[in-house]
């Protein structure tokens, strides 16, 4: 996949000094069944992989990528994202890459039963290294700044309970953190509608004149 062209894709979300890994796995999401997403960001607990901290989803683009496909795996992300802040109580992180476009997104519960899933980053990945100079911009270093404090403040919680949550907001170094208490006892995968429910809402045709509300 072409995120690996670029060692740094594996750095904004991933430190081996805190114990979060950005992994591809080959399986289901432990929380959600019928769903396996293309990345996890995950915390290691010892040799095994510990509670969740993002998910990707990954299309090569080009004539085979449609909208339908795009937004199939734009549902997914909602999905995965949104039973992890359930379970876990913070903010998750999902990236969608189509092509050389990265879209990162941030999930988090505002209010009870009440989600949000955010735009907080795109931009264009080179398609070679002759290109890298065009990638270095001062745009792109913000938004990735933008998205790693986001996600080290937000989503990773080394110190504080898994039952408390932070709003998703750039943080200063001199402003505390605002906890919001959210009550994970009641977490029940189960209490939402099916994946494949879900997916049976959806139009099965596909046409690419079609509009789309969503940019990709």
């Amino acid at each position: 996949m072409r995120l690996f062209n670029l060692p740094e894709g594996t750095t904004w979300m991933a430190d081996t000094r805190r114990k979060v890994v950005l992994r591809w796995p080959n399986k289901e999401d432990t929380l959600t069944t019928g769903i396996r997403p293309d990345a996890i960001v995950s915390i290691l607990v010892q040799r095994a992989f510990g509670q969740s901290l993002g998910f990707g989803e990954v299309k090569l683009g080009g004539e085979n990528t449609t909208n339908h496909s795009l937004c199939l795996d734009t549902l997914k992300l909602a999905v995965l994202s949104r039973n992890s802040v359930l379970k876990y109580g913070h903010p998750i992180l999902t990236f969608q890459v189509n092509g050389f476009q990265l879209v990162f997104y941030m999930t988090q519960m505002i209010h009870n039963s009440f989600f949000t899933m955010a735009e907080i980053g795109r931009i264009t990945l080179p398609e070679a290294l002759s290109c890298l100079h065009s990638f270095i911009t001062l745009k792109n270093i913000r938004t990735l700044l933008r998205v790693t404090l986001l996600f080290w403040h937000c989503c990773y919680q080394a110190d504080s309970s898994p039952s408390v949550v932070t709003p998703v907001s750039t943080p200063s170094p001199t402003s505390p953190k605002v906890a919001y208490p959210i009550d994970t006892s009641t977490f029940s995968p189960s209490a939402s509608p099916h994946t494949t429910q879900l997916f049976q809402m959806i139009n099965n045709t596909t046409s690419k004149h079609r509009d789309c509300s969503i940019q990709y």
